[in-house]
């Protein structure tokens, strides 16, 4: 039973424990309909109009895609967590900073959901019931359903997205059938928005989103059988049904003239069906990143059992909640797209083009107490995005990319001065 809890968290995933694409997919798919996704399409439908909306929702996901699928394939070769990655190219010390970085970024992830589930089951409950629950009540009951399922690691948790995933796609899929039959051909509200972004922060905002879920996409992907299968649990979530539920919010509030999603859902009937959607996909939402955030925890605290550290995420997770950081939302997701894209800039280049895809040593690739190299790229990313987001630079004119690009080009150049790890001999 330990062992099943612990979850292969310090070990190699065994081939006989491999999945494929689709079902791993499913666990980032159900990300894709919890309301702080479809919080985000309203605001950018609202801002830019559908058209230009669109457009911005598959540059994102397929952004988002193609980073997930990249380092995907490393957990496929290399079949172990993202905690382990980080200590092969940021060395023990840095890999420790790394993945407490990580841990405050799940746990602001899973206090926004807390947030808006609190007042989203306040608000249902007033319409429906007529009597509204403490918010608090709902987050530290919630919490501890979420901590339970997420104590029992992969298994479970594929097992849960398998069957909430198909429930949320139909849910979304009818409240976008009852927007196109309330259209009434008004193609202004189409094309036209009330532009308070640009595309760029958009794209960026978009990217935010899910760049954790990319960027820790080994996680996951170590136990996908073949590099076929860590494409298609990437291009599942982040560019298919994430771009389905990004219009399907926006096309329900620009039809309805609403900027707020829950007013729509209730406005349609829903109610019932309207919770149950909210609090499914916040709680696969919170117990993936509940997940993650053990994970990255036993990079710290190497002695402490997988479960053990679970159950501390859990009680964190929900004190962030009880600190109602819902206020500081969009900038949150802009904050963890420039600090957290880099990440996957550096992962790329050390494993496609310093290691030319040589999965790494367990045995002796983790005694480097510190690797300066990954870390200054790291900064180096972080900065250029900080300097696109004023216009000082511009690559791609989009911020997350920017951020990816120049942390990968970074790295490499260091290294290669330093060889760190360009003349790393192969392991035999």
């Amino acid at each position: 039973m330990s062992d099943f809890l612990d979850d292969y968290a310090t070990t190699r995933v065994p081939e006989d424990r491999t999945i494929g694409g689709v079902r791993i997919g499913m666990i980032n798919g159900a990300l894709c309909f919890a309301l702080p996704g479809l919080v985000a399409g309203v605001q950018i439908g609202g801002s830019l109009g559908l058209e230009r909306g669109i457009k911005v929702f598959l540059i994102g996901g397929l952004f988002l895609s193609v980073v997930g699928t990249i380092v995907g394939i490393v957990g496929v070769r290399n079949r172990v967590s993202s905690y382990i990655l980080t200590q092969f190219v940021f060395g023990r010390a840095g890999a420790v900073i790394l993945n407490l970085a990580i841990v405050v970024a799940l746990l602001g992830w899973y206090g926004v959901n807390m947030d808006l589930l609190g007042a989203t089951v306040q608000q249902i409950c007033e319409q429906l019931f007529a009597f509204a629950p403490p918010a608090w009540a709902v987050e530290v009951f919630a919490g501890m359903i979420m901590t339970v399922t997420a104590i029992f690691g992969f298994s479970l948790l594929n097992r849960a997205a398998s069957y909430a995933v198909p429930f949320l796609f139909l849910l979304t899929l009818y409240i976008g059938i009852k927007s196109l039959a309330a259209f009434n051909g008004d193609m202004q509200l189409v094309v036209a928005g009330s532009p308070s972004m640009t595309d760029g922060e958009a794209v960026t905002a978009v990217a935010g989103g899910f760049i954790v879920s990319a960027v820790l996409m080994s996680d996951f992907s170590r136990f996908a059988r073949t590099d076929a299968d860590a494409a298609t649990a990437a291009f599942l979530p982040f560019l298919g049904l994430s771009s389905f539920a990004y219009v399907g919010a926006a096309l329900a509030a620009i039809v309805f003239q609403q900027s707020d999603i829950l007013l729509v859902m209730l406005a349609m009937g829903l109610g019932v069906w309207a919770l149950a959607l909210i609090f499914v996909s916040t709680w696969i939402t919170n117990v993936v990143n509940l997940y993650s955030c053990s994970l990255s925890l036993s990079a710290v605290f190497k002695k402490q059992k997988h479960w053990h550290l679970t159950v501390v995420a859990g009680i964190l997770g929900t004190g962030a909640a009880l600190m109602n950081i819902l206020d500081a939302y969009t900038s949150f997701l802009f904050g963890l797209s420039i600090i957290f894209a880099p990440i996957g800039g550096i992962f790329i280049v050390e494993f496609y083009v310093l290691r030319n895809m040589r999965p790494h040593d367990l045995e002796s690739e983790l005694d480097a107490p510190f690797r300066p190299a990954a870390a200054f790229a790291w900064a180096v990313g972080t900065a250029v995005a900080l300097l696109s987001t004023s216009s000082v630079v511009t690559l791609t004119g989009f911020e997350v990319a920017d951020a990816l690009l120049s942390a990968g080009f970074a790295y490499f150049v260091l290294a290669w001065f330093t060889s760190a790890n360009l003349r790393r001999e192969p392991t035999s």
